[in-house]
């Protein structure tokens, strides 16, 4: 957003509400070291997921954030909140057929009959990675 509006800029529609709202973007361009020195120059504390290797700590069932390791660490580190998201809500079909069309899978074959947590049971690294672009 900031390569196309800047650092202050004026939303038109706002979710519906029909009244403009200002967005301001002051950190924009700042690299993860400014980010890391700031905290630590102003004894900023920050959140405990980043020392569990998490690099953002937005929207936790954002399926896009797979291609950096979040549903792996999810998985590691609260294993309540990813059979919730996989298993126990729509994503983990969702994600199944994402990661059978981009990798050309079939999904009957996966999983032979069973349920999604069993496949997760057998392969619970499964859904840590998949390949966004077909292969060939």
């Amino acid at each position: 957003m900031w390569v196309d509006h800047g650092d202050y800029y004026m939303v038109k529609r706002y979710f519906g509400r029909g009244k403009p709202i200002w967005k301001a973007n002051p950190i924009a361009l700042w690299t993860e070291a400014d980010i890391w020195e700031y905290h630590r120059q102003y004894q900023i504390p920050h959140c405990a997921l980043y020392d569990k290797g998490y690099g953002r700590n937005g929207c936790w069932t954002c399926a896009m954030a797979i291609r950096n390791g979040q549903l792996r660490r999810l998985r590691e580190t609260h294993p309540d909140l990813y059979r919730r998201l996989v298993i126990d809500s729509d994503m983990g079909a969702v994600l199944l057929h994402a990661k059978c069309v981009v990798e050309r899978l079939d999904h009957r074959e996966l999983l032979q009959g069973r349920e999604m947590s069993e496949l997760l049971r057998e392969r619970p690294d499964f859904f840590d990675t998949i390949k966004w672009a077909p292969e060939g």
